[in-house]
């Protein structure tokens, strides 16, 4: 939100002039990248984005470093810049910028969105970033995916979290994080009432264990504004689904609506876990209606039992088991129930990487007449039936 006693928003155009300006006084020169973002905002009245991130054709061999952005907070803490949204993704940054950053953090009142993953930032990097974000109240987004904030860095957002009621969006992922901070993280969010996205995925290897997980699944039990959670790549076996599907089953108040786990070891093959996922999704109150567990280890056996299981599901719009050694018999099976599923809500499935054959192709007609997004078809060539697009 805006403060009332904030200055009046100027042009891109006459923030380029300022940032000019801030440049001269310390005699270095205007990045001339920063310039052209300013001049590719120009003309729009509100919620322009600053973008400069590195990986764009103009950055990609001259990536901002520590003194551009020092210089471009710097700029953008007087006051009065246009944006709404700043990308500085993939820089090399290290953590030189972080004071000015913080300054500007702490005061700013325009900007909703800012992006800093995979800028080489550190755990002290990202303490004086949340000591920043603990004063401010316009803030929805926060991207610091990609750096190593480990430990320290991680602490400091969760202990952030406990104060900031405005951020709804925190990605988090590769960012070295380990199971204390984890748990932290999933301990302030019984509380926060602002999160709507958290993204924590590939945390430190095998940090994801059973105590961070069980804190997980008992914040989902009585969060009641969390929409997306996202624990891919952290060594999620059957126990740590079953400990996520038993808590959202017996709490019909919670607002998750997608859970990604790709890229872990689920198997769906331990009896309690199929029980709990089973009572999950045929309850009534299931509200999950993204489900990613693409990259597990189904194989057929735990796609015959998830098939089953969709059955009598009526909440999934969305489901990718891509990459999960499929077979003949899983595909088949999957194919009919959701050629048959006349009482759901699903209509995308993606299954590619999996192990089709012309029998498993053709289980899928009815679906791909019927209209349901796939990402695959089915052609026919000499009597047999093969998957495209996979």
């Amino acid at each position: 939100r805006v403060l009332s006693d904030a200055p009046p928003a100027m042009s891109a155009s006459a923030f380029k002039t300022e940032y000019e300006s801030v440049c001269n006084a310390e005699q270095l020169r205007p990045r001339k990248e920063v310039l052209a973002a300013c001049d590719a905002a120009a003309g729009i009245e509100a919620g322009a984005e600053l973008r400069v991130n590195g990986n764009a054709p103009a950055l990609r061999d001259d990536r901002l470093l520590d003194v551009d952005v020092r210089l471009l907070a710097t700029s953008l803490a007087k006051g009065g810049h246009p944006f709404a949204a700043l990308d500085a993704s993939y820089n090399r940054l290290g953590g030189e910028c972080a004071d000015a950053l913080k300054e500007l953090l702490r005061t700013d009142s325009r900007l909703q969105a800012l992006d800093l993953s995979y800028s080489d930032l550190g755990g002290a990097a990202a303490e004086k970033l949340c000591e920043g974000l603990r004063e401010n109240q316009a803030l929805r987004e926060l991207r610091l995916s990609g750096n190593a904030l480990g430990a320290s860095g991680g602490m400091a957002v969760a202990e952030m979290l406990q104060v900031n009621d405005s951020i709804q969006r925190v990605y988090l992922g590769a960012c070295e994080l380990t199971s204390e901070t984890l748990v932290a993280l999933a301990t302030v969010l019984r509380h926060n009432a602002s999160v709507a996205l958290l993204d924590v995925q590939r945390p430190l290897i095998n940090s994801l264990g059973e105590e961070a997980v069980a804190h997980f699944s008992q914040m989902l039990a009585v969060n009641r504004t969390l929409v997306e959670l996202d624990l891919s790549k952290s060594g999620m076996r059957d126990h740590g689904l079953k400990l996520i599907a038993a808590e959202l089953r017996h709490a019909p108040a919670s607002a998750l609506k997608t859970l990604r786990l790709r890229c872990n070891q689920v198997e769906l093959k331990e009896p309690s876990c199929v029980d709990e996922v089973a009572g999950l999704f045929g309850s009534e109150g299931c509200a999950l209606a993204v489900l990613d567990l693409s990259a597990n280890r189904l194989r057929d056996e735990g796609a015959l039992i998830f098939a089953e299981i969709l059955q009598r599901n009526a909440s999934l719009v969305s489901l990718d088991l891509t990459h999960n050694a499929i077979g003949t018999s899983g595909l088949c099976m999957l194919g009919h129930v959701c050629a048959s599923h006349d009482g759901g809500l699903l209509h995308e499935v993606r299954l590619s990487g999996n192990r089709f054959d012309s029998a498993a192709c053709r289980a899928w007609l009815p679906s791909l007449s019927a209209g349901m997004a796939l990402d695959f078809t089915v052609q026919e060539v000499d009597g047999l039936f093969h998957a495209a697009g996979l």
